[in-house]
């Protein structure tokens, strides 16, 4: 099929390949197909890199209210080596002295991280103010992080859940990283 007759949809993206100027005379029809083949590919990757944002944010409510969460240096000036601290406040609606921390990551799509394990384990590292018992009333703290030289670039779409032991959700985090 000629380009001008076909276009692709990636994403929210629509790309329109009539406007490559490729002018090709007397090619053959596996020729097109490797030329289209190959345009697929290097659009494909241009689009999902140009879509990659990053940001830390709240993926929903529970029985933590009003979660905010900010970074100094900003989230989305943040590459690989960069040591940054993030500030983080919420509302406990009421007390909380057990319950999982499930944590799931992809890279580029795939699975690289999905455990469960104990929240008031997983919380012992941060400030008195965010380890268990987590009373009822506002939180907040400061931690800081690093991102390691050593990850592999790409796109990192990470979650991080906090749950009672009966499965409801006390809080959500969402990560975008782009690397």
């Amino acid at each position: 099929m000629p380009f001008g007759l076909k276009t692709h949809v990636f994403s929210s993206f629509v790309v329109d390949l009539s406007l490559l100027p490729i002018r090709v005379m007397k090619a053959s029809q596996n020729t097109w197909r490797e030329i289209e083949s190959s345009l697929f590919v290097l659009l494909s990757v241009v689009v999902y890199a140009s879509a990659c944002s990053q940001y830390i944010r709240s993926c929903g409510d529970g029985i933590a209210t009003g979660l905010t969460v900010s970074t100094t240096p900003a989230f989305d000036t943040l590459k690989k080596g960069d040591t940054y601290t993030v500030h983080t406040e919420y509302v406990m609606t009421q007390p909380i002295s057990s319950g999982k921390n499930v944590e799931k990551a992809t890279l580029g799509g795939l699975t690289v991280l999905d455990q469960t394990g104990d929240l008031c384990d997983a919380l012992k590292d941060l400030p008195a103010e965010g380890q268990c018992p987590l009373n009822p009333g506002q939180h907040q703290y400061d931690s800081s992080s690093e991102i390691k030289s050593s990850l592999p670039s790409g796109h990192y779409l990470a979650t991080s859940e906090w749950k009672t032991d009966s499965g409801e959700r006390i809080l959500c985090l969402e990560t975008s990283l782009c690397l």
